[in-house]
């Protein structure tokens, strides 16, 4: 069964302190309840959407769309731009990607026009992010080093921080744990040198989360309930979800599932709770994760397909096939085979349009189990065919992968 975990990437608003915050947001209606239709009101409006955003997404989605209609009308193509990354940024926290990037090319290519540098150095560390959140790596890493590299001419420190951490995600899913932890580490002490909480935070959950993932649990712990301390007390609702998932999820390799159960349960009332639909379909099959090692199927089946129906909604492909796989695996164990092969079926040709071949290693071989406890032994044949031949491309991709690391 899957795990779902999220390191986390870097974007442009920061987070604030909760009392601050309260403060900021008076002022901020206090100046628009008077202000002209003009720049000074878009800007108001932009400013608020950053208040509410992590807290109450929707009251924010409001606040960019006035941002946006005001801008075309008084023809102010920064406003515009801006309200375009403020709405994109919406999309990105309820885990619609796809929406996200529409957005985001079209400020891209305002922020280009009016010759904004900086705000196209920190947007295309943000496209980054998206095509992070797809998996698509090598896109991923082309934009975060043409971003860092544009940091770095103009010298924006901040934007610098955010692109090595983004970086250093990428080399831990490429499993080159120390160059991910030298990236994480510098953008650290960057992050440290400006004072930015919310960056020290997202960094910090970061380098627990690769000690995670090379099984040193106490050290992963330390970083990443230093990095929860610091997200509570910023008030930032939607990165405390996700490291509330993350603490719940070492403790579930620990093998402390009643404590990984308290903190999924934890995340996912605070991931309703501000409308983060990837979360919430996380922590819910992290739930059903726990009800499986305890045995307890029809209660993990039904979390699964609670997960199943999240991951649907927000159009996200990976999670689809891990769900579709998870519900086939698990009626195979509770020898509803005829039904496991529903869903395993259903699953196979999304892992194929999505390339998934580690996926599709997983799915043919239970599909094989499955047509051979139903006596279809010409399906479970094709089926075991079609999982060693992945199972040897996958090796022989791994072979290629060692010598070119070796080379290098």
């Amino acid at each position: 069964m899957k795990l779902n975990f999220i390191i986390f990437v870097c974007i442009l608003f920061s987070g604030i302190n909760l009392f601050s915050q309260n403060k900021k947001i008076d002022s901020l209606i206090t100046v628009l309840n008077s202000a002209k239709e003009d720049t000074n009101k878009v800007n108001t409006f932009n400013a608020l959407f950053r208040q509410f955003i992590t807290s109450e997404p929707d009251k924010a989605l409001d606040y960019a769309q006035q941002a946006f209609s005001l801008s075309g009308k008084i023809g102010w193509k920064k406003g515009i731009s801006n309200a375009e990354y403020s709405l994109g940024y919406y999309y990105l926290i309820r885990g619609e990607y796809q929406t996200t990037l529409v957005h985001y090319f079209k400020a891209l290519k305002l922020k280009e026009i009016i010759a904004d540098k900086i705000g196209t150095c920190r947007l295309l560390g943000n496209i980054g992010n998206v095509y992070t959140r797809l998996g698509d790596y090598s896109k991923a890493l082309e934009y975060y080093f043409v971003a860092l590299n544009m940091a770095n001419l103009l010298n924006d420190q901040q934007v610098r921080s955010n692109n090595m951490s983004n970086i250093g995600f990428v080399y831990k899913e490429q499993g080159d744990y120390p160059k991910a932890l030298d990236f994480f580490f510098q953008s650290l002490k960057l992050s440290e040198k400006l004072e930015n909480k919310t960056s020290q935070a997202s960094t910090l959950g970061n380098i627990g989360l690769v000690y995670k993932e090379q099984k040193d649990y106490p050290k992963a712990l330390n970083y990443i309930l230093k990095s929860l301390k610091l997200f509570e007390g910023l008030g930032n609702k939607y990165s405390t979800s996700i490291t509330l998932g993350n603490v719940g999820i070492v403790n579930y390799e620990m093998g402390k599932h009643d404590t990984a159960m308290l903190y999924y349960n934890k995340a996912l009332n605070l991931a309703r709770e501000v409308g983060d639909k990837n979360s919430i379909a996380r922590h819910l099959g992290n739930i059903a994760n726990i009800f499986y090692v305890r045995h307890e199927n029809e209660k993990a089946l039904n979390f699964y397909f609670k997960t199943l129906k999240m991951v649907e909604e927000i159009g996200n492909k990976s999670g689809i096939v891990h769900n579709l796989t998870n519900i086939g695996i698990l009626n195979i164990e509770m020898n509803k085979f005829k039904e496991a092969g529903k869903y395993l079926t259903m699953a196979l040709p999304l892992s194929k349009e999505i390339n998934f071949k580690e996926g599709i290693k997983g799915i043919a071989k239970n599909l094989s189990k499955a047509d051979s406890a139903l006596c279809n032994y010409e399906g479970a044949l094709h089926y075991y065919k079609m999982y060693i031949t992945y199972s040897d491309s996958l090796s022989n991709e791994e072979n290629t992968k060692k010598q070119v690391r070796i080379e290098m």
